[in-house]
Formats: structure tokens, C-alpha cells, sequence
């Protein structure tokens, strides 16, 4: 009963192990797809870190962008500042005493004494009259083309 014991025990091992040994085409196969997944995951990692560098030299470029624009901003600023330094010092050098502007209102002596001045001298210098009588040289000639319309004056204006 041993030895058969044995020999069936025998029997079932070289079974178990001629079901452990490997078909070798089933295993090449198995290898084949391992290798080709192994190869896939390597080309989709490979791909992750191209785009992933792409992403990084993109905001890279994006930063460089936004600082260029921040240190242009900054520098605007600085001049503008300059200018208004610039100005205000100017501006406390000079000061202003009295315009040569009257806002064109004359009197009826005043008009009379404009009228005697351009008749008294014949030729005028239109820039002598507005000063004579503290205006502007266009409102001058507005004042001279009103008393040639009116009729009190009459001549030619030139250059």
C-alpha cells in the first residue's frame, strides 16, 4: 500500500509539473505584450514630460511678459513723476504780475481813445495796439473789423 501510495503520489507530482512548465509560445506572447505595454507607458511618460515642459517654458515666457510690462509701467511712472518735478520747478520761477488780456469789453471813452489811436497814427502795428490797450492781438482785430462795419473806421488791414 506504501509503494502505491508512492507511486500515485509520484504520478500527481510529474502532472503538477508538467502543468507548471510553461508553454513556450504562450510565454513569448505574454513577454511580446509586456514589453509593448512597458513600451506604451514609456512613450505616454514620455509624452506627459514634453508637455509638461512645454507648460513650463510657456509660463516662463508668460512671466518674463508680465515683468517686461511691470518694470515699462514702473518706468512710465517715473517719468511722469520727473515731468511734474520738472514742471512744478519751472512753474515757481515764474511769476505772473498782470495779463495783457482784457475780455474785450471796452468803454465808450475807451472806444473813443481806440478809434483816435489808429486815426492819430495812420499805419498800426496790431500787435502795439493790443499791447496799448491790454488785449489780445485777435481781439484787436475782432474790436477793428466791428468799427469798420460800423463805419467809424475804415482802411485796409495787411500782413
Amino acid at each position: 500500500l506504501d509503494r502505491m501510495q508512492r507511486g500515485a503520489r509520484a504520478a500527481t507530482a510529474d502532472e503538477d509539473d508538467a502543468a507548471k512548465k510553461p508553454n513556450p509560445a504562450k510565454e513569448q506572447k505574454k513577454q511580446e505584450k509586456r514589453a509593448q505595454q512597458q513600451a506604451e507607458r514609456e512613450a505616454q511618460q514620455q509624452k506627459l514630460e514634453k508637455n509638461a515642459k512645454i507648460c513650463q517654458k510657456q509660463q516662463e515666457k508668460e512671466e518674463e511678459r508680465l515683468r517686461k510690462e511691470a518694470e515699462e509701467e514702473k518706468a512710465r511712472e517715473e517719468k511722469k513723476q520727473q515731468e511734474r518735478e520738472e514742471f512744478e520747478k519751472w512753474k515757481e520761477m515764474f511769476a505772473v504780475e498782470a495779463e495783457g488780456e482784457d475780455d474785450g469789453s471796452i468803454g465808450d471813452s475807451a472806444v473813443e481813445r481806440f478809434i483816435d489811436y489808429v486815426k492819430l497814427r495812420k499805419v498800426v502795428n496790431l500787435e502795439d495796439l493790443a499791447a496799448e490797450f491790454r488785449m489780445r492781438t485777435v481781439n484787436a482785430i475782432k474790436r477793428l473789423e466791428e468799427l469798420e462795419k460800423m463805419g467809424r473806421l475804415s482802411g485796409i488791414f495787411d500782413d
